[in-house]
C-alpha cells in the first residue's frame, strides 16, 4: 500500500516511529538524513510493495526499503498467513544469492519464521533459486523464501516468496499475504539463534541437497548421444550469482567435459563490476562470455542470472553469436 500523499506532518511521524525503535546502522541512516526532505519522502511515503514477485528495492532504511526491519515484517506476515490456513507444519525453506546483504537478510527471515513457531530450514551457502524451489517439495515444506533483487543493479535486493509446490504465488494469494504484513511489525526483536536451533526450529541445508537436486534434474533431461555431448563446446557465465556449482554440476552430471566458465565472472561480486545489469537475456551481459567463445571456438555460450533462475543462451551464427530470445529458449525447451 502506498502513501502517496502524505502531509509533512505524517510523514515525520513515520521517520520517528523508525528513529525510535531501529538500532545501530539503520539508526545512523536515519540520524543522517533527518533534515533531508527528499530522502524522508523517498524512504517514508510507501512500504515496498509486495505482489506475485515478492517484494524489491533499494537496500537502506525506511520502510520503502529492503532492510533487516522490511524483512522481519515481510517474514512475520507470511508466518501469520500460514497459520490462518493451518499450514505451517511443513516448515519454511530459506535461500539467498550473492548479494550484498543476502545472507544476512535470509538468516533474518529464518530466524523470525522459527520465532513464529515455524521450522525454517536455511541453506548455508548461496544457493540457486530452482534449488530453494526443489527443496520446498524434497521436505514437505508449506512455503519457501529466497532472498534476491534477481538480475536488478547491485543497489537493490529483494524478497521472493514460494508455495509448497515450489512456484510463486498467483495473484490472489500474493494480496492475501500482502495483508497479514500490512498487519506484521518489523519491530518485534527476534529470540537468540543458540535458542532456535535447540528448540528444533531452525535447521541447516547444504551439500546433499544439492547432490540430490542434480540427481533429480538428470532424470529429467533427454539422453543424447555420448558423441554428441562430447563434441559440444560450452561456454558458461554465472554474471557472479549464485549458479556456478549448480549449473556447472549438472552440466558435468549430463556428460558435457567441454565446458569453459567465464574466469572474470566465476566467482560471486555483489557490485556486478563486470555487468552492471546482470540480465543474461541482453548482449551486453554476454559480452566477455562470447568473446571468450570466439577465441576458444565453442559452439554455445550460457548464462545464469544472480539467483539463476533466469537463463540466457547465444548461439554460433558463422563467426559470431546470436543471442536467443526468452521465446525461442522456451520453444526448445
Amino acid at each position: 500500500m502506498r502513501f502517496f500523499n502524505l502531509e509533512r506532518n505524517q510523514l515525520l511521524a513515520r521517520y520517528q516511529y523508525w528513529l525510535s525503535n531501529t538500532e545501530g546502522e539503520i539508526k545512523a541512516e536515519l540520524e543522517a538524513i533527518e533534515d533531508d526532505e527528499k530522502e524522508l519522502e523517498d524512504r517514508f511515503y510507501c512500504d515496498l510493495s509486495f505482489g506475485t514477485a515478492g517484494m524489491r528495492g533499494l537496500m537502506g532504511a525506511g520502510t520503502n526499503r529492503m532492510n533487516h526491519y522490511t524483512v522481519r515484517k515481510a517474514t512475520r506476515g507470511l508466518a501469520a498467513r500460514l497459520k490462518n490456513e493451518g499450514a505451517e507444519e511443513g516448515g519454511v525453506a530459506v535461500a539467498y544469492d550473492t548479494r550484498n546483504r543476502s545472507a544476512d537478510f535470509a538468516r533474518e527471515a529464518a530466524l523470525t519464521m522459527a520465532a513464529c513457531g515455524i521450522k525454517a530450514y536455511l541453506f548455508r551457502m548461496p544457493s540457486a533459486t530452482p534449488l530453494l524451489s526443489y527443496a520446498v517439495r524434497k521436505l514437505g515444506c508449506s512455503a519457501g523464501i529466497v532472498i534476491t533483487a534477481s538480475h536488478n543493479g547491485k543497489e537493490y535486493n529483494g524478497y521472493k516468496v514460494y508455495d509448497r509446490f515450489g512456484c510463486q504465488p498467483v495473484s490472489s494469494v500474493a494480496a492475501e499475504i500482502a495483508s497479514f504484513i500490512w498487519e506484521a511489525s518489523p519491530f518485534e526483536p527476534n529470540p537468540p539463534e543458540a535458542e532456535l536451533r535447540r528448540c528444533g526450529l531452525l535447521e541447516d541445508l547444504g551439500e546433499e541437497m544439492m547432490k540430490s537436486f542434480c540427481y533429480e534434474t538428470m532424470k529429467q533431461s533427454h539422453s543424447l548421444p555420448k558423441e554428441a555431448v562430447s563434441a559440444l563446446k560450452v561456454v558458461y557465465t554465472p554474471l557472479h550469482g549464485a549458479g556456478n556449482r549448480y549449473f556447472r554440476a549438472a552440466l558435468s552430471a549430463a556428460g558435457y567435459r567441454s565446458v569453459s566458465v567465464v574466469a572474470e565472472q566465476e566467482l560471486p561480486d555483489p557490485a556486478f563490476t563486470t555487468c552492471p545489469y546482470p540480465n543474461p537475456e541482453i548482449r551486453e551481459a554476454l559480452d566477455l562470455a562470447i568473446a571468450q567463445a570466439k577465441r576458444e571456438g565453442a559452439d554455445l555460450v550460457l548464462a545464469t542470472d544472480p539467483d539463476s533462475d533466469r537463463l540466457g543462451a547465444a548461439v554460433r551464427t558463422g563467426d559470431d553469436f546470436r543471442v536467443l530470445t526468452g521465446n525461442e529458449i522456451g520453444g526448445l525447451l
